[in-house]
């Protein structure tokens, strides 16, 4: 903890407390008065920062428990069968092929244009 105390006008004090990433800055009419609030803002300081970090961990521990209760429910559907009468396996076969197809073109597409790309530069090089 670093403590820095500054005579301002008037016969009035400026305080700095830092810690650990922490600042608190207070004045007052002694060096005594102005380390107190300093003090006691840096507390408050402190207490908000640990209460804001303990809200966001818990707001994650939400959103896992969330997440894994929706993977646990589709796993279960998975185990039971039911995932597998839905309607996305309808004419799944005809789609998984249709795309395959495609597939098969563009790797023919890229493999001549590759092969007579490369014909052609050995031509000219």
């Amino acid at each position: 903890m670093k403590l820095k105390i500054k005579p301002i006008v008037n016969g009035l004090f400026h305080a700095t407390i830092t810690q650990e990433g922490f600042e608190a800055t207070a004045i007052g009419h002694t060096k005594d008065e102005a380390a107190k609030k300093a003090l006691e803002w840096l507390k408050r300081e402190i207490e908000i920062s640990y209460k804001a970090e303990i809200s966001a961990i818990e707001n994650d521990d939400n959103d896992l428990e969330d997440i894994e209760d929706t993977f646990d429910a589709d796993e279960q559907k998975l185990y039971s069968g039911e995932f597998l009468n839905g309607e996305v396996w309808e004419g799944l076969e005809e789609e998984v092929q249709r795309l395959a197809m495609q597939v098969a073109k563009v790797a023919l597409k890229a493999t001549l244009y590759y092969a007579v790309r490369g014909s052609i530069g050995g031509v000219f090089f």
